[in-house]
């Protein structure tokens, strides 16, 4: 992984913790996701419209925007549903800690690549994480509570919805355009978000939320789409495994936001769960 990668890599890392910071401070969340998707659509359609009549899109990329499209908005139903029932530290570190894991499975179902012992070591340290990040204490006898909480599920669930659109991201940004991929995803989250809204009749208006909140707004426009932006565009010459890892340091940034920020609570166990996953992060990073 070149130097510049990994920089930008870091950059999208500390955006996305900024946005889900955001995210987590807006009542209407589940609303406000769709809010800001919409915001982002409308913000980089210039890039957009240039992109597209300078790079064609192969017929063979759209099972993949479709397939990025549909765990997308998976990844942003149960996010909310986590953000509902936990707290930032708890949801935020477990969904994006256990992404690795679950791209590393998929990554021996779909392709059969082997994993080296180090990167065994690796799961092992995010899987020690994500089962101590929301217990009280290293009591024995409390340390499955947190397989039971309902918002560490929707977390895990998360995760898992992370690791399958960055296969399929990986997948299309080698075929097209990488902005224009994730773009034209946008478009399809966008739509089905809203559609989601209307079936399930969330509280409050797009319109309302925006002037209630016009800087999140912009802000959680703008830097959605240009995390994404960031990730697919290390996808088109990075392995998916060091750019799943390297992405995952958000959960420090998210740590810092959610005590500085937030104002909650930062026990010594959560901080411990929560450098055990990161360790484990980067030993996966190493060894990819």
């Amino acid at each position: 992984m070149s130097n510049t990668i990994f920089l930008l890599l870091m950059l999208a890392a500390f955006g996305h913790a900024i946005w889900n910071g955001i995210a987590r401070r807006i009542p209407e969340r589940d609303t406000f996701f769709t809010l800001i998707l919409m915001t982002a659509v409308i913000l980089y359609f210039p890039l957009a419209l240039w992109l597209a009549q300078t790079h064609p899109i192969p017929s063979q990329a759209w099972p993949w925007i479709g397939a990025s499209t549909l765990f997308e908005l998976f990844y942003f139903a149960t996010l909310a549903k986590a953000y509902q029932s936990s707290s930032f530290l708890t949801a935020y570190p477990l969904a994006r800690g256990s992404a690795p894991v679950f791209a590393t499975v998929l990554s021996l179902a779909l392709t059969g690549e082997s994993v080296s012992l180090t990167g065994l070591v690796g799961i092992g340290l995010v899987s020690l994480g994500i089962l101590w990040i929301s217990q009280p204490s290293f009591s024995l006898t409390n340390r499955f509570t947190s397989l039971r909480n309902p918002g560490t599920l929707w977390a895990l669930l998360t995760g898992a919805c992370t690791a399958s659109y960055s296969v399929a991201d990986s997948v299309g940004a080698k075929l097209m355009s990488p902005i224009l991929f994730k773009y034209i995803v946008f478009i399809g989250i966008v739509l089905g978000k809203l559609l989601y809204d209307k079936g399930t009749r969330v509280a409050g208006s797009y319109f309302q939320l925006v002037k209630a909140y016009p800087k999140s707004t912009f802000t959680g426009g703008m830097l959605i789409f240009g995390v994404n932006a960031i990730i697919v565009f290390a996808l088109q010459t990075t392995p998916v495994a060091y750019v799943s890892a390297t992405r995952e340091t958000s959960i420090v940034f998210a740590m810092l936001i959610g005590r500085i920020w937030l104002h909650e609570s930062l026990g010594w166990v959560k901080v411990l769960a929560i450098a055990s996953i990161v360790v484990g992060i980067l030993t996966i990073k190493v060894s990819a």
